[in-house]
């Protein structure tokens, strides 16, 4: 439970980041090639992880995905 919690907070603040920079962009602002490219391969670690928890959790429960 506690990896799923952890999973989660790091997705929502990948998501609000990520929402920030679509902000900035939407309002003329620059947004630099690495700073988008590495809010985004944050963004795609997080959702790894989170599908390795749900992985596991499924295997818990003898379920599949």
């Amino acid at each position: 439970m506690a990896e799923w919690e952890a999973a989660a907070v790091k997705l929502s603040r990948s998501g609000s980041a990520l929402n920030q920079l679509a902000r900035r962009a939407n309002s003329g602002h620059v947004v630099g090639q690495q700073q988008l490219q590495a809010a985004l391969t944050y963004h795609h670690r997080v959702l790894d992880e989170l599908h390795r928890v749900l992985g596991a959790v499924d295997q818990h429960r003898g379920t599949r995905r």
